[in-house]
């Protein structure tokens, strides 16, 4: 009975090491999976500050005037720099 209890004993704690070092794979595999997805978050972080760094000067006011008539609905656009030309015959 000694000898059937020692090997019961010496599987259970095979059985205890094997779970151990399953543990402890699954542990690594999910260290690696979450350090790649970071990196990866970190990358896409600097590809958009990239993109909104680029496209920023895009956003720039640029005054214009639009002109209309008001009898026949005919309208002209005068962007800035250009010199507008307001006489006594318009309304």
């Amino acid at each position: 009975m000694n000898d059937s209890n020692e090997q019961a004993q010496e599987r259970y704690f095979q059985a205890a090491a094997s779970w151990d070092a399953d543990s402890r794979n699954a542990e690594r595999l999910s260290l690696k999976r979450y350090k790649a997805l970071g990196i990866g978050a970190v990358v896409f972080a600097a590809i958009m500050g990239v993109a909104v760094t680029t496209l920023l000067p895009l956003k720039e006011f640029v005054p214009i005037i639009i002109r209309v008539e008001n009898a026949t609905g005919a309208y002209d656009v005068k962007p800035a720099g250009e010199k507008l030309d307001v006489g006594e015959s318009r309304n």
